[in-house]
């Protein structure tokens, strides 16, 4: 379904600097029909600027970018419009997602109006249908989104992301901005209407426990860079590359007398706009050699589809 080659995304210091920060800098990844792949990382990494590229919203500096087989960074403003109903993406803050000056309804509307999806008559019974497909009451239909919580207007961006019958999505930290209990509910129609709709997706989050319920495969994510890359089960149980092994020994263990060694690491994330020579992970590697500081790890296979780049498992 969608498929990456080399992306890179290089943001200017400055009008009239010749200073780049390296916000992605040569991803190459796939995302198989029905699968969700979940990117995960510190902040600052590049996660969202990842979404972000994929779906076009920013133009990379270099790379491709295939939605079913087709580049989509060589379509003209009038085939990717066409292409924008099937690649849709849920952001992190709902309340900034739906305009404050419509109500929800009309909000739901909006895009049914907008590919003529279904006839005048038609949208009533259709917006009905999907907000009750998200979870929320008819009543909310003509409520403004100042009058709901941040889980109901999540609940109503999917809806009106529904809408349009998207195949594939980007969900970039959707629960993050939400309570706990209501992280979960949004977890539990997340998975509802992907299995229903057959959807694909790239589920963008730096909680480690969500990614473990929501995703197929992991790619792990280091300074625009990516170190590993693995199904889920396979990096949960078998995390190869260090800072993989030290994002997983983070994750809280709730039984108080589960012992886990946590791995530690030293100083600080590296400036992207220099980022060091050889490994880029190696400033805070315990495990580093000398060729770790002159040489870049490629990205290898260890073993039905795990691919982990580092020199200690050449």
């Amino acid at each position: 379904m969608i498929k990456v080659e080399n992306l890179k995304k290089y943001f200017s210091t400055g009008m009239f600097s010749k200073k780049y920060v390296r916000a992605v800098d040569g991803l190459s990844f796939a995302i198989e029909k029905g699968e969700t792949l979940g990117l995960v990382g510190e902040s600052g990494c590049g996660k969202t600027t990842v979404g972000r590229l994929i779906l076009r919203l920013i133009e990379p500096t270099e790379g491709k970018i295939f939605f079913k087989n087709t580049n989509i960074l060589e379509l003209n403003k009038k085939d990717l419009r066409k292409l924008r109903p099937k690649m849709q993406i849920i952001f992190q803050d709902p309340d900034s997602s739906l305009d404050p000056r419509m109500k929800i309804g009309e909000s739901i509307a909006e895009p049914l109006k907008l590919y003529n999806i279904v006839s005048k008559n038609g949208r009533e019974e259709k917006i009905s249908e999907l907000i009750e497909m998200v979870g929320l009451n008819p009543e909310h239909i003509n409520r403004y989104p100042h009058e709901l919580s941040g889980g109901q207007n999540q609940r109503a961006v999917i809806a009106r992301i529904l809408a349009i019958n998207p195949k594939f999505i980007v969900a970039d930290e959707p629960t993050s901005s939400l309570d706990v209990n209501v992280q979960a509910q949004m977890l539990f129609l997340l998975k509802k209407v992907r299995e229903k709709f057959g959807l694909t997706c790239l589920f963008i989050s730096h909680d480690l426990e969500v990614i473990k319920v929501m995703t197929d495969k992991i790619a792990v994510m280091y300074l625009g860079k990516l170190v590993e890359v693995g199904k889920t089960s396979d990096i949960f149980n078998g995390a190869v590359h260090p800072y993989t092994q030290a994002l997983l020994s983070a994750i809280p263990v709730l039984d108080p007398e589960a012992k886990r060694k946590r791995i530690v690491l030293g100083g600080e994330i590296p400036n992207p706009i220099n980022p060091p020579s050889g490994c880029s992970f190696h400033t805070r590697c315990p495990y580093r050699e000398r060729i770790c500081e002159i040489e870049e790890p490629m990205m290898i296979d260890i073993g039905d589809g795990h691919q982990v780049a580092c020199h200690l498992n050449r």
